[in-house]
């Protein structure tokens, strides 16, 4: 909701700016509605993120043994419906899964 809320005060503040703008023809019509468009374009591509972006952590020895988990239950799926010959029996190796 916060999110939402946000995107409306700045929607309309935009917006109404533009108007007033061109009511006392300070900008033109068409730059008042192509700026529009624009903002508007810019506020959907930002809502398309994932609210609180993720943040990614390099792994360490500490979490080998869960990647590798993680790694030996992909690849039964992989073997008994999907590509058995995707990985093989010992891809990665631990020095992948450490960079």
């Amino acid at each position: 909701m916060k999110r939402i809320n946000s995107n409306y005060r700045k929607i309309v503040g935009i917006n109404g700016g533009l108007i007033g703008l061109g009511v006392f023809g300070v900008i033109q019509p068409a730059i008042g509605s192509c700026t529009q468009n624009l903002y508007s374009c810019n506020r959907t591509a930002v809502n398309y993120q994932p609210y609180g972006a993720a943040i990614m952590i390099k792994s360490g020895v500490k979490d080998l043994q869960k990647l590798t988990g993680i790694y030996e239950a992909a690849r039964a799926v992989y073997e008994g419906k999907i590509n058995p010959d995707q990985w093989g029996t010992n891809y990665p190796v631990k020095t992948f899964l450490l960079k």
